[in-house]
């Protein structure tokens, strides 16, 4: 009886709810942009067509739904041309410069990234600021953005495309450390208790 009783009492302890990590809300920002509408230097669509993307943010590190107006590190992000695509994981510190109405609608923006490499950069970006525009680059030297000789562009101006925005709530986990502090114990007292009764 006594063993049955404990494998109970570890199976009510490790599924009795320990403290979890605590409920965070965020905003998923979706941006759609228009076509390219110029090329040069034998920059075409495909594959640089236009700019598209995504970031998250959590709203505990920026109320983006507050008339918020600077910058920030998202959670998360992409953002492709159709043929380039940068990412989070390759830009871990990259900062985006938004500012949003009362209702977190994006109404101002500045969301870029250059590629550095030997033999020269590639570059992504859209803006708010007039002149609006969304362009591809491909620079001879890796510099900064829209610095030195442009081997290829594609890009559009006074088009600016549409951000959508989804809120969303993470799910806590519970902390596992906890489980482990009662159950290795239980276990250790059943397996005790079994070895006496034989």
């Amino acid at each position: 009886m006594k063993p049955l009783f404990l494998s109970l009492a570890v199976l009510a302890l490790t599924t009795i709810p320990v403290h979890a990590d605590p409920l965070d809300s965020g905003l998923l920002y979706t941006y759609t942009g228009n076509p390219f509408t110029t090329f040069t230097n034998g920059a075409s669509c495909p594959p640089d067509c236009k700019i598209t993307g995504w970031f998250s943010v959590l709203t505990s590190i920026a109320n983006l739904g507050d008339n918020f107006n600077g910058g920030f590190v998202p959670l998360d992000f992409s953002i492709t041309d159709g043929n380039v695509t940068f990412t989070k994981s390759e830009f871990p510190n990259t900062q985006i410069y938004a500012q949003t109405d009362s209702s977190g609608n994006i109404i101002a923006w500045s969301f870029g990234f250059e590629n550095g490499q030997s033999a020269g950069s590639i570059a992504l970006f859209t803006q708010s600021v007039s002149p609006t525009r969304d362009e591809y680059e491909e620079i001879l030297s890796p510099q900064t953005v829209y610095a030195g000789p442009v081997l290829a562009e594609a890009y559009n101006f006074n088009d600016p495309g549409v951000w959508t925005v989804q809120a969303f709530t993470t799910t806590p986990e519970p902390r596992t450390g906890w489980l482990v502090l009662v159950a290795v114990p239980m276990l250790i007292l059943l397996k005790r208790t079994v070895a006496r009764s034989r």
